[in-house]
């Protein structure tokens, strides 16, 4: 394996990061939601297949490094490594899909009991 100088380093370093700074815009740019686009709460990394990251988006939030490997490891388990292609995509935090469930969990618990007059 080649050794890597510290120049080339840091090019493929400064690449990187850069390319991820471009998907956290895009991200940005594209979303629906106010806190993503007003608060940037969002992370966009490239994780190896078994969640090490290593490179994360300097606009995402230091939080997630510890989150997302773990996140990426739920997601392995839906998905397995082996039925994924070079350049896969895998977006995660379906803030909707958890507010709607949360949401009809309340609305069946506090329902009024439907009782006839007789």
């Amino acid at each position: 394996m080649p050794r890597l100088v510290p120049v080339t380093t840091g090019l493929l370093w400064q690449r990187l990061t850069g390319l991820v700074d471009e998907v956290a815009g895009a991200f940005v740019r594209t979303s629906f939601s106010a806190v993503v686009r007003e608060n940037r709460d969002l992370a966009c990394s490239l994780m190896d297949a078994e969640g090490q990251l290593f490179a994360q988006s300097s606009r995402s939030i230091p939080s997630f490094i510890g989150t997302m490997p773990r996140t990426l490891a739920k997601m392995l388990k839906r998905i397995p490594a082996q039925r994924l292609q070079p350049a896969t995509c895998l977006p995660g935090g379906q803030a909707r899909q958890r507010h709607q469930s949360r949401f009809r969990r309340h609305r069946a618990t506090n329902r009024p009991s439907r009782k006839r007059a007789v």
